[in-house]
């Protein structure tokens, strides 16, 4: 069967060639203190109960650490109160796999010069809904800035910016404290002040522009952001300063099941092999498996309250081979199987669950003699671009046990995600008229092959309009937790 891993992933520009640490916030303590540092990684794969963290000398770490995703982590550290100030190292290490950051994190003193510290909360997505203004505490904590004075009175201004790689600098947040000699201040995103929206209405660059996509998106684009910290003294010199990473993917869409089986309106399809290969669409960086078995007369709603024949957490990728060590299936029983996906909010973990599909497990049986019945299935073209509401003629190919072409036979077709096109009894596909990518999937006597086809140079649904000023103002305000 094909491999799924390049489908309806979001293109998010950062190299995943190679496992590295991009983020560790904050990047730095003082001696003596206990923590919590967020890790972010890109082409990681953190697990729970398996992952350690090094961090350096004089910095005790409590492992294994605490994996939110594959990709990203939470770390309790304690820095020793000799640990001897600079940068270390930090790594993390999972079974073979080494992510390192050079340098990614800084111990020093309490007393000496001014420093700033920012710590950004990672999340997978933003939506616009979560953020209330109308009730500051409820909003979603973006940031953190950490001041420690050094043993000087301080008027102080404090800016953050947030710039994303595709629309540039977005907005500036400031707001102004007053610090006592060697005093240390801990503020978030709901402490600050004032906003400043960068760029101009109708550039495609800019608050204005970002603005425009979070309306018509309900949530913060899929991009790479960057955030700045900056503290200027009373005189406008910037004394210290500190930057961060977070990249929004914004996977809120259900897993959508291709194989094996069907849904349950139709006949259950038949499965002969004792380990199948389980695959679905998916955006998600974690799901968790369950295999059921039906009971006469059971709908999808009750089957998924039944106590699971096997289940398997936080998998990563879009397909799972049923292991040799589960509960072996029972010729002649009816099975089905659920992906629930995972996502991080900034109102906690979502669970997205997928339909349920059910399948007939039944042992391979000797085929001579008893006529010529489908072995295999062959999608063709297995790979096709279409444009949004063109159309492209599929066919599927038919062999027997011994290789030998089926002709004169029409399988059961399907489009999985089923918002992306029609298919009709001939094959031939209508694609939607959004951008993205889907499955054709071909069905006969309990097999089935599938072919991927691209839809290109579609629109997106939503507003397409401009908002004015104002509303862009408010928005954005509300966005950042500005009252």
């Amino acid at each position: 069967m094909k491999s799924l891993k390049f489908l309806l992933m979001m293109s998010l520009s950062l190299p995943v060639s190679a496992q590295v640490i991009v983020d560790v916030s904050p990047g730095s303590a003082t001696e003596g203190t206990t923590t919590t540092v967020i890790i972010r990684g890109v082409g990681t794969n953190f697990r729970s109960g398996q992952s350690v963290a090094d961090f350096g000398d004089g910095i005790l770490v409590q492992n294994p650490i605490n994996v939110q995703t594959p990709t990203i982590a939470a770390a309790i550290i304690t820095i020793s109160p000799g640990a001897i100030p600079g940068f270390r190292n930090v790594t993390v290490t999972t079974d073979s796999e080494t992510a390192t950051k050079l340098n990614g994190f800084e111990v020093f003193t309490p007393s000496g010069n001014f420093r700033a510290i920012l710590e950004i909360v990672p999340y997978d997505t933003y939506n616009a809904s979560d953020f209330d203004v109308t009730n500051i505490q409820s909003l979603p904590l973006l940031y953190f800035v950490n001041l420690i004075n050094d043993n000087v009175n301080r008027d102080i201004e404090i800016e953050v910016s947030l710039s994303s790689q595709k629309f540039g600098k977005v907005a500036s947040l400031t707001t102004r404290k007053n610090l006592l000699a060697n005093q240390s201040l801990r503020i978030n995103n709901r402490n600050f002040e004032k906003i400043t929206i960068s760029g101009l209405q109708g550039q495609s660059s800019g608050g204005y522009a970002f603005a425009d996509e979070v309306q018509r998106l309900g949530q913060f684009p899929p991009d790479n952001y960057e955030v700045e910290l900056t503290v200027k003294d009373k005189n406008g010199n910037i004394i210290a300063s500190d930057k961060g990473t977070s990249v929004v993917s914004n996977p809120l869409f259900n897993p959508e099941l291709i194989a094996p089986g069907n849904e349950f309106w139709m006949n259950p399809a038949i499965v002969q092999t004792e380990f199948p290969l389980f695959q679905w669409f998916g955006q998600n960086e974690r799901y968790d498996f369950a295999l059921y078995k039906v009971l006469p007369g059971q709908t999808p709603e009750e089957v998924v309250r039944n106590i699971h024949v096997f289940k398997q957490e936080n998998l990563t990728g879009n397909s799972f081979q049923y292991p040799q060590f589960a509960e072996h299936l029972i010729d002649g029983q009816v099975y089905a199987w659920q992906i629930t996906g995972k996502v991080i909010t900034s109102r906690g973990e979502i669970r997205l669950p997928s339909q349920v599909f059910r399948f007939i497990y039944q042992k391979p049986v000797d085929q001579s003699g008893t006529g010529r019945r489908v072995a295999r299935i062959e999608v063709i073209p297995a790979q096709a671009q279409v444009s949004a509401c063109g159309q492209m003629l599929f066919a599927a190919n038919m062999y027997d046990n011994d290789n030998m072409p089926i002709l004169n036979r029409q399988p059961q077709w399907r489009v999985v995600p089923s918002n992306m096109g029609t298919i009709n009894g001939n094959g031939t596909f209508t694609a939607g008229i959004n951008n993205g990518t889907a499955a054709i999937i071909a069905m006969d006597s309990g097999l089935q092959d599938f072919a991927t086809v691209t839809i290109t140079g579609g629109a997106v649904s939503g507003s397409s309009g401009k908002l004015p000023d104002w509303k862009v103002e408010l928005l954005m305000k509300q966005l950042f937790g500005i009252q």
